[in-house]
């Protein structure tokens, strides 16, 4: 009875203002081993920290942290986004918002491979720790800070239920400085 676990799937693909190139995205996915029947099972998206510089897939323990869920029904898969925090430096917002469409983009393909996956697509959460938790609060709660962006998966929806932040904020957004609170919804 092992988990089944499926490394490099490519999910999308995105502009990379750091290395001026289309970079492909991927993901690791983590699914309960054959004996488990459930047809609906929810689905996790785990993205790594790194201050939005550095990082991938298997950083921060998320390949121990999707086993566990995964051992507790859940589906989950980790991603790589792209790392543009060095370009950007950290003053700016553009590096969450990348990693945040990169993330949306996951979102959709969970959601796209549902069927096959067995997934409930209204159960879907996004967690990280670090610049991982603030995409996860961008995923979550900043709609307006960014929009669906185009790194893959048009026609799916990007929503998630829960967003699950480890030591990560959304101190500029929280002041209002940059979001009208009448648009979050």
């Amino acid at each position: 009875h092992e988990i089944i676990v499926q490394k490099g799937i490519t999910y999308g693909s995105a502009f990379n203002n750091q290395t001026k190139k289309t970079q492909t995205l991927t993901l690791d996915a983590y699914f309960p081993p054959e004996s488990d029947k459930r047809t609906a099972r929810p689905a996790a998206v785990l993205v790594h920290g790194g201050s939005f510089e550095t990082g991938s897939s298997t950083s921060d323990d998320e390949p121990v942290l999707a086993q566990n869920l995964v051992t507790r029904g859940y589906v989950a898969v980790s991603i790589n986004y792209r790392l543009t925090g060095i370009h950007y430096g950290l003053e700016s917002t553009q590096p969450a918002i990348d990693a945040t469409e990169d993330a949306k983009a996951a979102v959709r393909y969970v959601r796209k491979m549902a069927k096959e996956w067995k997934i409930d697509t209204s159960r879907v959460l996004m967690a990280g720790d670090s610049a991982g938790a603030i995409t996860s609060l961008y995923a979550g709660y900043a709609k307006c800070a960014s929009g669906e962006g185009q790194s893959g998966n048009p026609g799916f929806n990007s929503s998630i239920q829960a967003a699950v932040s480890v030591s990560g904020e959304l101190k500029v957004e929280a002041f209002c400085k940059r979001i009208d609170p009448k648009t979050l919804k």
